[in-house]
């Protein structure tokens, strides 16, 4: 008799007249002082009888009141941060010694120093910036508000009292992040016009005489960083010059290209490729003649072409003739303009 057995779904029915009412009743006095049931939500889910969250077209009016790009800069700083720790930090030297440094320790110190980080962060935006034209500005744009930042918080340490030896250390390594940035920011914003490279004749020379691969990156890299610079000052003769420029050359070749420059220094001996180290530098030469408004640098950019030549064989001496007449025509327009440009004090 298994059909007489009620089933869950179906219960039994009593006759109408004796069915209970099962119509819950709420005193109308209660019914506004009844707690009303919680419902948990997740983070991040409105809920009703919040504030209203209006929206524009542009974006989030609150967050553009408060000058915060919606939802878009902790992704760009994620982005910017990923491509220094991957890309960005075997550009910074050649010396694959030091990527670790740039890589694990610099970026360490930034999440103690908010002044590292973002010049971290400001580096690696214009390191997009070079390899995506198509949003060039976009990426120069952030990168020169992350820098501002950077540096309005390092003036802050400076000129605060008991700078320890560590305080000093990360402003030391906040200085060369922030000839990094000068460097590049220069050669985003004002970018040479397309013609060929000042340094080609002495690329095809040396790639000619050198089979050394560790050699020709060693110059390679050399010969790129010093025509940056020399376009630079190139294109506004006229501009201010800032002697860091020159210097920053300096520096970045100073592990690789400068021991090259010690055998043919002391006159030991004049190898091959002594005496392609020695061309190569005496195109600096060339660049600190364009910075000689600072009166301790005054015939200094004269004084290493003419030692290069003294050293250079007769063959090599060829390589630097291009700096050599660029060194005289400079001389010749300093005499018919009354001479050099009054040294700063």
């Amino acid at each position: 008799m298994s059909h007489l057995v009620p089933t869950p779904e179906s219960p039994v029915s009593a006759p109408p007249d004796q069915q209970p009412d099962l119509t819950p009743t709420t005193p109308a006095s209660l019914g506004s002082s009844l707690p009303k049931p919680y419902i948990h939500q997740p983070r991040g889910y409105a809920t009703i009888g919040r504030r209203t969250h209006k929206k524009s077209r542009t974006g989030c009016l609150t967050c553009k009141t408060r000058k915060i790009k919606g939802g878009s800069l902790p992704l760009l700083e994620l982005e910017l941060l990923h491509n220094f720790t991957t890309k960005t930090y075997t550009t910074l030297t050649a010396d694959s010694c030091l990527w670790d440094f740039w890589r694990d320790d610099v970026v360490q110190l930034g999440l103690s120093e908010d002044y590292i980080m973002r010049a971290v962060l400001a580096v690696s935006a214009l390191h997009l910036a070079y390899h995506r034209p198509d949003r060039r500005d976009f990426y120069v744009e952030e990168g020169i508000i992350l820098h501002q930042k950077a540096s309005r918080s390092a003036m802050r340490v400076m000129a605060s009292d008991g700078i320890d030896k560590d305080r000093a250390a990360s402003l030391f390594i906040f200085s060369m992040l922030t000839m990094f940035f000068g460097k590049c920011s220069y050669q985003l914003i004002y970018p040479p016009p397309t013609s060929r490279p000042l340094l080609a004749p002495l690329r095809v020379r040396i790639h000619a005489a050198v089979s050394d691969p560790d050699l020709l990156r060693t110059y390679a890299h050399a010969l790129d960083e010093l025509e940056l610079a020399l376009v630079g000052v190139r294109a506004d003769p006229a501009a201010p010059r800032d002697v860091l420029d020159a210097m920053v050359w300096l520096w970045v070749v100073s592990d690789e290209l400068l021991p090259l420059l010690r055998g043919a220094a002391a006159h030991e001996r004049k190898t091959t490729v002594h005496q392609e180290a020695v061309a190569v530098f005496a195109h600096f030469g060339l660049l600190l003649r364009h910075h000689e408004s600072h009166w301790w640098l005054q015939g200094w950019g004269d004084h290493v072409i003419r030692r290069a030549s003294e050293i250079l064989d007769e063959e090599h001496r060829t390589w630097i003739e291009w700096p050599l007449r660029e060194m005289a025509q400079m001389r010749w327009h300093g005499a018919v303009d009354g001479g050099r440009q009054a040294p700063s004090s």
